[in-house]
């Protein structure tokens, strides 16, 4: 397990997400997208490892 910073980035359009993801990633951050709310909430509440 890494000691980087974990990051939820949620957000419905996939190409802004990944360039939030990457942008995340080249900061030193870990970065998980989702796509809703709902995922969000699951992904949350279940603290899901890897996303």
């Amino acid at each position: 397990m890494s000691d980087a910073v974990r990051v939820l980035v949620v957000e419905d359009e996939a190409l802004i997400a990944s360039f939030v993801e990457d942008a995340l990633s080249d900061g030193g951050f870990e970065a998980c997208s989702v796509h809703s709310g709902e995922e969000a909430m699951c992904t949350f509440c279940d603290g899901r490892e890897g996303c």
